[in-house]
């Protein structure tokens, strides 16, 4: 079908370009989105449709107030003076109540919940037009946008209009020429949505098919992230560029074959034409993200500076803070693109260049497979399979700050790992069903846990979860003191004297490249995994890094092993974790843990955790535990991690049987460094956790 033109009638006045009035029947339009292109088209209908009343529903308040009180949202699209009659609002209801056109500008992840919470308030015979682009994966089937809209509004869904095209805010704002499609079944709803934006600098193409409309403006965002990353990355310019967006264009085609979308939709300004300007212009933020990942993936972080150093002895947490900000790059983009990936799979459809940006982006492979892929897209599963992940710097310097300065960090991952499992995960019922699981374990709540889940109602589960995760790390954390910890370790080798635990002399010997331990550990974080035969080898164990000038950890302490409050002190401030086996059961205790540890070798700690078991308890972690701990930390900070297995072995009296050293008298005890493993070497394969969890299955058998 030949798309429509809406004509362009304009006229001037006062030496300035005036928008085209309409004589229209339309009295009320809602834009549901505040950001910086749903402000501009509500800029667009308030200055074309004087007499209407023009209501913006935004998330924030801040934004709201900014619109309300001084005709500017701030926030989104500063320095553009909005028409009087628009108004905000943060309340649905109000926003939605009675308009006759609404305008869903939400990002594509908030479209269906949106809508929902919209749906009781709205007019029967209501348009919804929408300017979101996107998937939505909703039942496990990827929808477009308005059958995302159709779904959470059946009563709808013959009206829902598609409004697309190479359109900066920036651009429209100034009132530069721009070309829109306006998509979707019903000619006169889409009629209705073209002359309300139609103006002399915006020209409106209406078109019936929607679906081949909203491929193109979403395919594009990806495109345009992979541009602006190739824009920064070395020995790449317009050259590559110009491949990258032919080959994008095939890819597009392909998945618009599945929706069954005309092609001839996909060549139009909603499909090339805002592939070009999404990928080129530096209006677009889509490109500005891929610079800014491009640009972080290329830093190497420095140590720290010795004013960084001397306020890391006073205040430690100033520092973190500002070293955080940098540790890795959000992969905010990959949201979008996961559902694309999906529907590739599920329709066997090839799309190697948007599978290597994924690949990059949420799987932190190293960008070389994304200009690879451009280059030559038919070779991409080999360049997959021989491409390991992108590894930055080893943060260094805060070695010795201790676990507690770390608190607000760790409790912050915490809470976020129990938002993003789900609301299921912070009911009322599924924290009396994590207690009974613990329970029917049997393991046996203290009295501080129990207050905390006596007092929990049905609202205050998420606190609950919050209040019972900070008792665990205030047993679990350490409280690293590097003087003390000389200390300890120096006691510890003249006599174990915080334990009784030999009558006689025992040698300590150690064995083991640790010259090559030390040289990795420049680039990677370190993980000591000693196979314990006994719940006391934590002592020898890090005896045996002290004596080996070895970095020494945060080390992993049973709790069986500290019987008073005085030797958790003294453990906790050489630099213990003190670890309770018996919690193993409570599913929140794991996270914590999970938690701590992940968030100290994110920050370039050096951590010791055991592995093996004395006889009847077993106190390590999973292998697929301790796997999620390590993937946390490599693909979401790009860090290498290297993992140094240690084994034990005794000659002299006595044996190692119940607490182990304490039945040996007089004797040897050596130490083994195994052969280092570094991780990152285990991640070109097409099954890295897979791989990952295999090799520490391995070293702990």
């Amino acid at each position: 079908m030949r798309p429509s033109l809406i004509p362009a009638r304009a006229f001037f006045g006062k030496g300035r370009l005036q928008p085209m009035k309409y004589s229209s029947a339309i009295k009320t339009v809602s834009v549901v989105g505040s950001g910086a292109w749903g402000t501009s088209i509500a800029q667009v209908i308030a200055e074309n449709n004087p007499g209407a009343d023009t209501v913006m529903w935004a998330y924030e308040r801040s934004v709201a107030s900014s619109i309300n009180r001084s005709h500017e949202n701030a926030e989104y699209l500063p320095g553009v003076p909005l028409a009087p009659s628009i108004r905000a609002t943060t309340n649905i209801r109000d926003a939605v109540r009675g308009a006759e056109v609404i305008i869903v500008s939400t990002p594509s992840k908030a479209v269906y919940e949106t809508c929902q919470k919209m749906a009781r308030y709205l007019r029967p015979d209501a348009i919804i037009g929408f300017l979101s682009k996107g998937f939505c994966k909703i039942d496990n089937q990827v929808l477009t946008i308005s059958q995302t809209i159709a779904r959470a509004l059946p009563s709808h869904k013959n009206r829902v209009i598609a409004v697309s095209g190479p359109s900066h805010a920036e651009e429209v704002s100034r009132r530069y020429h721009t070309c829109l499609n306006v998509a979707g079944a019903d000619h006169s709803a889409r009629r209705t949505v073209a002359e309300l934006l139609s103006c002399d600098y915006i020209q409106c193409r209406e078109l019936d098919d929607i679906i081949g409309v909203e491929i193109g403006g979403t395919l594009k965002n990806p495109a345009a992230i992979a541009a602006g990353m190739i824009s920064v990355l070395p020995g790449c310019g317009d050259n590559l560029a110009g491949a990258l967006m032919s080959e994008a264009l095939k890819e597009m085609l392909r998945l618009g074959a599945v929706f069954k979308s005309k092609p001839e939709t996909i060549l139009d300004i909603s499909g090339l034409g805002d592939l070009v300007a999404t990928a080129l212009s530096e209006h677009s933020r889509n490109r500005r993200f891929g610079k800014d990942i491009a640009r972080q993936i290329l830093t190497r972080e420095p140590g720290l500076s010795l004013a960084d150093k001397i306020i890391l002895k006073f205040k430690p947490d100033l520092v973190i803070h500002r070293l955080s900000k940098g540790l890795h790059y959000l992969a905010e983009g990959a949201y979008a693109i996961e559902p694309l990936i999906d529907l590739a799979v599920r329709h066997n459809i090839p799309i190697p260049v948007y599978r290597s940006l994924y690949e990059v982006l949420l799987n932190k492979k190293n960008p070389t497979l994304l200009i690879e892929t451009i280059k030559n897209p038919q070779k991409f599963e080999e360049l997959y399979r021989n491409t390991k992940i992108h590894v930055s710097s080893r943060k260094k310097g805060l070695e010795t700050v201790r676990g507690a300065v770390f608190r607000a960090k760790i409790e912050a991952r915490i809470d976020s790992s129990f938002r993003e499992a789900g609301p299921e995960i912070r009911s009322a019922e599924m924290m009396h069903d994590l207690v009974s699981a613990a329970e029917a374990a049997g393991y046996r709540f203290t009295s501080r846990e129990h207050t905390v889940i006596k007092d929990m109602s049905a609202g205050g589960a998420s606190a609950a979860l919050m209040k019972l995760s900070r008792i665990y790390l205030d047993d679990i954390i350490d409280n690293y003191n590097s003087v003390f910890r000389w200390f300890y370790v120096n006691s510890q080798k003249m006599h174990f004297s915080f334990h009784p635990l030999v009558k006689g002399k025992v040698h300590l010997s150690v064995a083991g490249d640790t010259v090559k331990i030390q040289t990795l550990h420049r680039s990677s974080n370190i993980i000591y995994l000693p196979r314990f035969k006994s719940s006391f080898d934590f002592i020898p164990s890090i005896l045996a890094i002290s004596k080996s000038g070895l970095p020494f950890p945060r080390f992993y302490v049973p709790e069986n092993t500290v019987r008073n409050v005085r030797d958790r002190y003294l453990v906790k401030k050489a630099g213990g974790f003190i670890v309770d086996e018996n919690r193993f059961f409570n599913q929140i205790y794991k996270q914590t843990l999970h938690h701590y540890m992940a968030t100290l070798l994110e920050h370039g700690v050096p951590v010791m955790v055991c592995s093996g078991s004395s006889p009847g308890r077993n106190f390590v972690m999973s292998a697929a535990e301790f796997t999620a701990v390590i993937r946390d930390v490599m693909y979401n900070h790009t860090v290498d991690i290297m993992i140094v297995p240690m084994e034990f072995s005794e000659t002299g009296k006595g044996d190692r049987s119940g607490d182990g050293l304490k039945n040996i008298s007089t004797g040897d005890q050596m130490v083994r460094f195994l052969e280092p493993i570094t991780l990152s070497d285990y991640t070109d394969t097409t099954a890295p956790e897979k791989n990952l969890q295999g090799i520490i299955e391995q070293v702990w058998a």
